[in-house]
């Protein structure tokens, strides 16, 4: 684990986005419902990154994406927002091993069993803009972007994303 560089990659590479603010993101702790901390996530689509705190050391865990692009009823395209509620929907109500991700986030952070132990989940809303569709990202292609990105700086996935 590095001590500030995947913290501060993480923040460059989300702030290449208009509309990434580096207040967007929650904090979870082992002792925390994982679900109680997310309530500030935006309930938009967009794409996010897990990072993993540990003694003042930062690692990406997980990068992921909520939201679709696709044909509306104009027949235009557009980014979807996931029924239940994008970016938020997608970490608590997703799934990991066959279980709601937020509860195995919660087993996994605890079976760690070390002190001092936070996940920060930062986010970027990509579908923002109703009248200059223009700067509007697709949300897998900024996921897409973000792991290639990862991949050339660190050269390997994020722990968590066993594949792409």
């Amino acid at each position: 684990m590095k001590n500030k560089e995947q913290l501060e990659w993480v923040k460059t590479q989300l702030g290449k986005y208009p509309n990434f603010s580096t207040n967007d993101y929650g904090t979870f702790e082992p002792q925390q419902s994982f679900a109680d901390c997310m309530k500030n996530v935006t309930r938009e689509s967009g794409a996010y990154v897990v990072v993993l705190e540990k003694e003042s050391s930062f690692e990406v865990l997980y990068i992921g994406s909520s939201g679709k692009f696709r044909l509306n009823e104009n027949g235009l395209g557009e980014i979807g927002v996931r029924k239940d509620g994008g970016i938020y929907a997608r970490l608590v109500k997703g799934k990991k091993k066959k279980q709601n991700r937020s509860k195995q986030w919660e087993i996994d952070l605890r079976e760690m069993k070390e002190f001092g132990l936070k996940l920060h989940i930062y986010w970027v809303q990509t579908a923002f803009d109703k009248v200059d569709v223009s700067i509007n990202k697709i949300p897998l292609f900024v996921e897409a972007t973000l792991m290639q990105s990862y991949y050339e700086h660190f050269k390997r996935p994020p722990a968590w994303n066993l594949s792409f």
